[in-house]
């Protein structure tokens, strides 16, 4: 008598028809999962490059804009009845006088008014409805905008200029124009908005801090809070627009820098404009945990096809293996 001998361990025929399903399914899954996950990255990525400088768009339309509305204001104001003439005889308190109710009822948070020889006659801040006088520095008659003002420059673009000034109570973004009485130049009008004021505007219309720096690029006004961004290095200091990453605190921001355009031409400071990269983290952690739904629901139907092939495989040739054992026992009734 012929005694059988099987295996310890043998796999199942179907078992092993099944592994190489599996198998290739979880290759096929971590191929496609490293195809989406950098397809999703690049999109958030993408995504946030797009959103840093269209708010770098909207704050340049912004600086645009506001220059603008002084422009009409610094014309409005040099054609007061009566200013011209104050400020050539010198009556502070007329000027004061005409000027205050035009700086509550349109809005102009500072006024200055430089006399021919580079002496400031008067200083006027806005607070709402009340205002106040305004210290300014005799430093102002070397700004450039006041010196070509005053020495009748005319460009291209007419005889108003426009800077950043620097004060005690900070910087602030001015527009100066003439005052003449007839044909006599008796001095200049400035009409300006502190930076601090520019940046909630800038902050409120694109969603994004804004960070303000000088020409050896340290910064001066930022809406970034108390801490402010590093100084720009040499690098970032370029006539085109520059990408960098900011740590302040516990919180990473990426910042797109360029040169401050007024009146269409290039100034020696420069702006950036820096949007947290939270919500782009968010983004990615989001994108990868939606990617492991996936990965398991691939597994399981991999290998539940798997499983139904190998039995449609194996089934017959069961039978056949049966049949033979049947016959070799002498069992003849196998068809």
């Amino acid at each position: 008598m012929v005694v059988s001998q099987r295996r310890i361990f043998a796999p199942r025929l179907s078992f092993k028809l099944t592994l190489p399903y599996v198998a290739l399914a979880m290759v096929l899954a971590l191929a496609t999962i490293y195809i989406v996950a950098r397809a999703q990255a690049n999109k958030v990525t993408t995504e946030f490059s797009r959103q840093i400088a269209d708010a770098r768009v909207r704050v340049s339309d912004s600086v645009v804009q506001t220059e603008r509305e002084q422009i009409d204001k610094v014309r409005t104001l040099a054609r007061l009845s009566g200013l011209s003439e104050a400020l050539r005889i010198g009556n502070t308190a007329t000027l004061q006088a005409l000027l205050t109710p035009f700086a509550v009822s349109q809005r102009i948070e500072r006024i200055i008014v430089v006399r021919a020889d580079g002496s400031v006659a008067v200083g006027l801040m806005s607070q709402g409805s009340t205002v106040v006088p305004l210290t300014v520095e005799p430093a102002i008659a070397t700004n450039p905008a006041v010196v070509a003002v005053l020495r009748k420059d005319v460009d291209a673009k007419g005889d108003k200029f426009v800077s950043l000034v620097h004060e005690q109570t900070g910087a602030a973004l001015y527009t100066v124009g003439p005052v003449y009485d007839g044909t006599t130049l008796v001095g200049a009008l400035l009409v300006g908005t502190s930076a601090q004021t520019l940046m909630e505007r800038w902050r409120g219309a694109t969603l994004a801090d804004v960070t303000i720096y000088e020409s050896d690029g340290t910064p001066f006004a930022t809406s970034l809070g108390a801490q402010l961004p590093t100084t720009l290095t040499e690098a970032e200091r370029d006539s085109q627009p520059q990408y960098r990453t900011l740590a302040l605190g516990s919180r990473d921001y990426g910042e797109v820098l360029a040169p401050i355009v007024l009146r269409g031409e290039v100034q020696p400071q420069f702006i950036g404009v820096a949007i947290s990269t939270v919500g782009q983290s968010d983004q990615f952690e989001q994108s990868q945990m939606s990617l492991l739904p996936i990965f398991g629901l691939g597994l399981v139907a991999t290998f539940l096809l798997g499983i139904i092939l190998s039995q449609r495989i194996t089934r017959p040739i069961t039978a056949l293996a049966q049949a033979a054992e049947g016959v070799a026992s002498g069992n003849l009734d196998h068809v």
